[in-house]
This record gives structure tokens, sequence and C-alpha cells, in this order.
């Protein structure tokens, strides 16, 4: 009898216990809502197997370049009814500033990435009207915030970092698991970033010449290498100018480079015209991907921020042969 009760007992402490150690139910899933890819798959990293416990999504997540983007009604409704929204911080996320203003979730907390960079981020000179220039991030001298921040392997990092200690405030429950992730994915990172260093301490040339928009000064800073672009930035231009051509042009035979560089939302017309003003006129057209319009296809089909990088790694690998 005494060991029958014992078992009872023993039992029910063992009931009580597993009780409360399990995993709290939410009533609602966590709402993260990112507005592009790198933000939205960093987060799928950190989360992993905890993913049942978010509800995330993609704002831009057509073939829309992020500069052209619009956000619909629903966009805003659902950005502002997220625990959790990212944001890039620059000057393309102007309409950001409403939605936040406006958010229906009284305790959302909002990254924006450049803003949390401080002074990391680059100030660089904008080809803007006055009306343009005049707003929050813009200086007197003319220039703003060089927001393309997610090229760069060592911020990526740094922001992975401040994504995962705002999802552990949301979850504390799991903090392990998602410190797990992401230590994991760092290292990653890391060794990527490794690669990268190595190529570009190895390669015949340190120069690429973009005959297109120019979204990768950090990654081209972390790396030393040297750049000539038709447009700086994300310009709003849509040709080149005949000087500009010429300039290229001369800058690819002095060099003797045989690749002419274009963005994934590229037009090759200004690459070909290029070439065709230089004086061999056989130069290869490299894509690199700069992530600003990524499909939903395209996750679905298994594309990740780090297999964009890494894929990038082998065209300036190439490029710089």
């Amino acid at each position: 009898m005494k060991k029958l009760r014992f078992i009872l007992i023993f039992t029910l402490l063992l009931t009580m216990f597993t009780a409360c150690n399990a995993e709290p139910k939410l009533t609602e899933k966590i709402k993260i809502v990112t507005t592009i890819f790198p933000q939205y798959d960093w987060v799928r990293e950190i989360i992993g197997e905890k993913a049942e416990r978010f509800d995330l999504s993609l704002l831009i997540d057509s073939s829309v370049d992020m500069h052209s983007y619009q956000p619909s009604v629903s966009d805003i409704v659902r950005a502002s009814g997220a625990d959790l929204f990212i944001y890039i911080g620059g000057h393309s996320d102007d309409w950001v500033a409403d939605v936040l203003s406006q958010a229906i979730n009284e305790n959302m907390v909002a990254i924006n990435l450049v803003e949390s960079l401080g002074d990391a981020v680059i100030m660089v000179e904008h080809d803007c009207d006055d009306d343009e220039c005049d707003d929050d991030h813009h200086d007197e001298a003319g220039l703003h915030e060089e927001e393309h921040v997610w090229v760069s392997l060592k911020m990526s990092k740094m922001l992975c970092e401040i994504i995962a200690e705002q999802i552990v405030a949301l979850d504390p429950y799991n903090e392990d698991v998602y410190r797990e992730n992401l230590s994991r994915y760092l290292e990653k990172l890391r060794v990527l970033d490794f690669k990268y260093q190595e190529m570009a301490g190895t390669a015949n040339t340190n120069t690429v010449v973009f005959a297109d928009r120019f979204p990768f000064l950090y990654m081209m800073k972390d790396y030393g290498i040297e750049h000539y672009a038709a447009f700086s930035g994300c310009s709003a231009e849509a040709e080149a100018s005949f000087a500009t051509i010429r300039i290229l042009s001369r800058k690819i035979d002095e060099l003797e480079l045989d690749f002419v560089m274009v963005t994934e939302t590229g037009n090759h017309a200004i690459a070909e015209t290029i070439i065709n003003a230089t004086e061999a006129k056989n130069q290869k057209i490299l894509v690199l991907d700069g992530m600003k319009a990524v499909t939903s296809n395209d996750i679905q089909n298994g594309i990740t921020y780090f297999s964009i990088m890494e894929n990038n790694l082998e065209v300036l690998r190439e490029a710089l042969s």
C-alpha cells in the first residue's frame, strides 16, 4: 500500500513539474513584419524550429524594386498590427512614418536598421532636387544615408544580433533556442565573410565597373574593392550621359577589364553601350544581386540570403580574376 501511495505521489509531482515546465501556449502567434527579403530571411534563421509560434510576413515580395514600392492599404494594416516591425530606415522608407504613427498595436517594437547601426552608416552625396533633399535622411551638405546595409556581411551579423534580442524579448521561454540558432548562423556568415576577404586578397585586380546603379558600396568597402559606376547608389536616372559612357569605357580599356557589372534589376542596354565603346568590345556582363526584388516564388524555391551572398562571392571572384 505504501508503495502504491509513493507511486501515486511521484506521478502527481511529475505531472505538476511537467506542466509547469511545458512551453506556454500562445493565444495568438507573434506577428513579425519585415519590409525586404534579407530581414525576413534573418528572422527565419533565428526562429528556426519555433516558426509555428510566429506569423512572419514580407511586405515587398514581388518583383517591384524596393525604391518603387508603395504600400497598399492591406500592407499598412498588416504592418501597423505587428508585434515586431523591421524596416530599412533610409530615404526609401519615408512611408513608414505614417505606419508607425497609426500603429494598431500599441506595444509594437520597430527596428530601424540604418538607425541601429549608428556611426557605421556611410553618408553619400544624393542627386536630388531641393524638395527631395528636405527630409530627415539628408543633412545640410546634401548627403544622405547609404541604406543598402544588408550587402555587408559584417553589418548583417550586427543586425541579426539586434533582431535576435527583440525576438527573445517577445518569447523569452525559448531564449536558448533563438540564441543557439543565432550563434550557428553568425558562424556561417563569419566563414563566408572570410571567403570574401580571401578572394579579394588574392584577386588579380581590385576594380569593378558597374554599368548601372550602385547599391554595393558597403560590400566594396569591406573588401577594399575599387569601383566605377554609371550612377551613384540607387539614383532615379535611367540614361547614362555620353561623358559617363566614355569615362567607364576608357577605364575598362585602361585596366584591361574583361567584365562589366549590373544589378539583378538592371537594364543591360547601358552595359552593352559601354562595351561597344571599348577597344576590345568583347567584355562579358556579370550580375551582382542586391536582393532588392526577391519574390515569394523565389522564397518558395529555396532562395536564402546566404545562398545569394554565396553566389555574389563567385560573381566577384570571376569579375576580379
